[in-house]
């Protein structure tokens, strides 16, 4: 669970686009899918209603989804996203012309430290 980032509830909404993912039935897994309700308050299963692109509408528990990757999204600001972080936190934001940051460390070894640090 995300101490620092936001629950993925906090950045899927209705209507919004996700990905199917840690889906037992593994040929839905990697499906793009729109949430079309959210969890009730009192539902302890924490199931969302999605829409499938074949129009089926399944019930998903909101950890097997993720947020869609908008077609203009960079890779690194979609990670950040999903994570609930910013580029600034996870200092990558601040790079010069020749892709050098202003923190020691590279930006994988940033990356996965913000990883870690939402386990």
């Amino acid at each position: 669970s995300a101490s620092k980032g936001q629950p993925v509830e906090a950045v899927l909404a209705v209507g919004a686009e996700a990905v199917m993912q840690g889906l037992s039935d593994a040929s839905r897994n990697g499906q793009t899918c729109t949430v079309v309700s959210m969890p009730d308050a009192g539902d302890s299963s924490g199931r969302c209603v999605v829409q499938l692109s074949s129009g089926e509408r399944v019930a998903a528990r909101m950890a097997n989804l993720r947020p869609a990757r908008a077609v203009d999204e960079s890779e690194r600001s979609y990670s950040a996203r999903v994570l609930g972080l910013s580029l600034q936190e996870l200092g990558l934001a601040a790079q010069d012309a020749a892709g050098n940051s202003a923190s020691s460390a590279p930006p994988s070894e940033r990356l996965s430290a913000a990883l870690r640090a939402v386990q």
